[in-house]
């Protein structure tokens, strides 16, 4: 990740979509994160780098720690260690490709 530190313990989680797209979960950054990256078939690398927080996410959330995609423009993202509901109760979290920006959300 381009805010990389130690400990963050990037690639915890990873998805590839068959369109092209990939996710890599991040759950010790803070409440955790996750990063979008979008592979360009012409120079054959990975670019696009997209950033997502859980909107009410709190420390050790781990937030990240379980991602996957669909091959329709779908992001389910896991944060085992949200307690919004109770001690460790969890929460997922749903995102939706916007095509025509290429930002998921």
């Amino acid at each position: 990740a381009s805010d990389g530190a130690a400990f963050d313990f990037f690639g915890t989680a990873v998805a590839m979509s068959g369109t092209g797209h990939l996710v890599v979960g991040v759950p010790f950054k803070n409440a955790g994160a996750v990063y979008l990256y979008t592979l360009n078939s012409t120079s054959n690398t990975w670019g696009d780098e997209q950033k997502i927080v859980a909107s009410d996410g709190a420390e050790y959330d781990n937030f990240g720690e379980a991602v996957a995609m669909s091959g329709t423009g779908h992001l389910v993202v896991g944060a085992p260690r949200d307690d919004d509901k109770g001690s460790y109760s969890g929460s997922v979290y749903l995102y939706t490709l916007n095509s025509s920006s290429n930002t998921w959300g």
